[in-house]
């Protein structure tokens, strides 16, 4: 192709709002235009190795990786330009540090290439720029380095999680963040003994959302371990737990609480330097069996304190067969009703604590035939499966676990439900169930959690005290909420502030008569069918404190 006329070049590139070539060809660069690039080029401007100076200042891995596919030694300089620049444990030294050859060269020059503040789609960029391995290094529990060889474009999906996994580990081992990570774990054991090994079941090794097991283990704060179907006497069970988690980890682990109700069994556990600092340990059972007097089905419930922070943990066995939907929400709502955790005045368990974990045989099926479901998972039709699944059904139409989030996957009886406050963080990072324990006809269940810690209030008042003579009054008028519960109950308002010197409370809600709730703010908008998932309290002025 002939060269163009400079006037020609340049009247193109000013109708794209550029100022000149040179200009071009910058803000091409930093913005990763390859198509003006292509263009100028085609036309001569501007040679392949001073385009690989400006793409490795800016991290532009799709000019690199477009120039290296011309032949040109893109890669090669980038070591070299990123060395020269010293750039340390940055997003853009990751950017330049795409292949085990470059990562071992920033290395030997000097760089040190960390990867704490790397995210997946960084990884993947990466993975898809140079099709070689990469090394990363991983403190272990024992927090010595080890090096872990990460997967080539060309692995499969499971290597390239588990080199994603690998990275966001070791960035959570270097976090400052005030978090605490929690294992749930559920399996009906069948009334059958334990096999020898149970330890992928702590791991999280197996299908669903798991680890992967070429990653070193990784031991959670709190464990909460629930059985039901259980032949296990409590001191034995305990032991058996605390033996293995104490041996897989290398490290000591202390029991909070163990509860059971006939099969039925809760075991807590805590890493022991967080003993210390666990208070107001409480537990609770309500019998769900015939008549609500056996305890062959219902639930246990612990709750306790870290720190400043309230969890709760119920386990439960609802009542078995596809047809008796009806029967297992009236079990819910018993056991919403009947466990006694510490709140008084019928406060809702649901809203009690900063995070709720309910878990176990909760039973809900999958409303299809056993034909169509088996060729719904040979097809992979997962979204059939889903909308037959009574659990989400009854959630939906708020008639049970209203409250609690749930992932959009095929159902099985043995599930693990969630919330927290709005204001606190929980991330689910693993969920699925062993595929190496087969003493019973139901999978052990796990699911992992990563989750905010609340702050001490008094440590801020304390930091934050303000000196003034003056006094400041401030009066509610009136208060009122919209809380998502399916139970009857009664709430209070907790005022923090840092010109308090303790957490000022307000009496109960006032009771609403017909009036009121029709004149009430949230029923003009909202349609009659919320009053069925949700509860307005209200506060007159004499309710809360001046």
């Amino acid at each position: 192709m002939g060269k163009k006329s400079t006037e020609e070049v340049l009247k193109y590139l000013h109708s794209l709002g550029y100022k000149g070539i040179e200009d071009a060809i910058d803000n091409a660069v930093k913005e990763g235009q390859l198509k003006i690039l292509k263009y100028l080029l085609s036309l001569g401007y501007r040679g392949p190795e001073d385009l690989i100076d400006i793409a490795v200042k800016e991290g532009q891995l799709e000019i690199l990786k477009y120039l290296h596919s011309l032949g040109y030694e893109g890669i090669e300089y980038a070591i070299d330009k990123a060395a020269k620049e010293g750039y340390k444990g940055n997003e853009y030294a990751f950017n330049c540090a795409v292949g085990n050859q470059i990562s071992h060269e920033l290395g030997r020059k000097g760089t040190d290439c960390t990867l704490f503040d790397v995210m997946s789609d960084q990884i993947d960029r990466a993975l898809s720029f140079y099709p070689s391995a990469i090394i990363v290094v991983v403190d272990d529990f024992n927090a010595q380095h080890t090096e872990w060889l990460g997967p080539s474009v060309s692995d499969s999906k499971d290597a390239r999680e588990t080199f994603c996994q690998a990275v966001l580990q070791m960035k959570k081992s270097h976090s400052n963040v005030a978090k605490l990570s929690i294992f749930v774990g559920t399996w009906n054991m069948g009334n059958a003994v334990v096999p020898p090994s149970i330890t992928d079941w702590f791991n999280c090794f197996g299908s669903g959302k798991a680890r992967s097991s070429e990653l070193p283990p990784l031991a959670s704060d709190i464990y909460a371990i629930g059985t039901q179907e259980s032949v296990y006497h409590q001191k034995e069970w305990v032991k058996r737990v605390i033996t293995d988690l104490n041996n897989l980890y290398n490290r000591e682990f202390k029991l909070v609480k163990c509860a059971s109700l006939w099969g039925i069994c809760i075991v807590i556990v805590v890493k022991s330097e967080l003993m210390n600092v666990v208070s107001k340990v409480k537990h609770s059972s309500v019998k769900t069996g015939i008549a609500n007097a056996l305890g062959n089905k219902g639930a246990v419930g612990v709750s306790f304190y870290v720190g400043q922070t309230s969890f709760c943990f119920v386990n439960c066995h609802l009542t078995s067969g596809n047809e008796h939907v009806l029967r297992r929400n009236q079990n819910y709502h018993s056991i919403l009703r009947g466990l006694n955790l510490g709140q008084k005045d019928c406060f809702d368990l649901s809203l009690s604590f900063h995070y709720l974990f309910w878990f176990g045989d909760l039973n809900y099926r999958i409303d299809l035939d056993v034909a169509t479901i088996i060729k719904s998972i040979t097809t992979k039709n997962w979204n059939k499966l889903v909308s037959a699944d009574q659990l989400l059904t009854e959630i939906k139409k708020g008639n049970a676990f209203v409250h609690c989030c749930i992932t959009n996957v095929p159902s099985w009886c043995d599930r693990v439900l969630w919330k927290s406050y709005p204001e606190l963080d929980i991330q689910n990072t693993t969920y699925g169930c062993t595929d190496e324990i087969f003493t019973s006809d139901h999978s052990a269940v796990f699911s992992t959690f990563d989750v905010d810690m609340l702050s001490h209030c008094q440590n801020i008042q304390k930091s934050n005290t303000i000196n003034t003579n003056k006094q400041v009054k401030m009066i509610f008028l009136a208060a009122e909420a919209k809380i998502l519960t399916t139970s009857s109950t009664k709430f209070h308002l907790e005022f923090h502030s840092t010109c308090f010197e303790k957490v000022i409370c307000s009496k109960k809600n006032s009771l609403l008569d017909l009036k009121k709730k029709q004149e009430s703010l949230f029923r003009n908008e909202c349609l009659s069918v919320d009053f069925k998932t949700f509860a307005y309290p209200w506060w007159a002025k004499t309710d809360i404190p001046e």
